[in-house]
């Protein structure tokens, strides 16, 4: 039986999946999405691979950037 922690998981893995498929259906590389963050291409990177952790404010921030509704990114990780 799966715990908390492997929904957790499971949660992020989807939510990274997402975030890197919107960067790319943008046309964006990790350097151009950094740029229009005012963050580094590694900062990118790092939460594309699940790496670092986002916070809310953070999720927004990039789906904005993204041309992206944050409620709609967040249906699309329940599913």
């Amino acid at each position: 039986m799966a715990g908390p922690a492997d929904e957790r998981e499971r949660l992020t893995q989807r939510l990274c999946e997402i975030l890197v498929e919107a960067r790319e259906a943008k046309g964006l590389n990790q350097t151009q999405l950094g740029k229009a963050l005012g963050r580094t291409q590694s900062f990118v990177s790092n939460y594309e691979r699940g790496q670092r952790k986002l916070g809310v404010p953070e999720f927004i921030q990039i789906a904005r950037a993204l041309g992206e509704e944050a409620t709609e990114m967040l249906d699309r990780v329940k599913s």
